[in-house]
């Protein structure tokens, strides 16, 4: 699944995750944790 987001809707530590490589970045960890606090 591919979303647009704003810049500044992404969390720091994935948006230097994402500046850091050039290729496709998997952030599924970070999602799960953002995820599991708001349950």
């Amino acid at each position: 699944m591919t979303r647009n987001v704003p810049a500044n809707e992404i969390p720091e530590d994935i948006r230097r995750k994402v500046e850091n490589n050039r290729g496709p970045v998997d952030i599924t960890d970070e999602v799960q944790a953002e995820l599991h606090l708001e349950v």
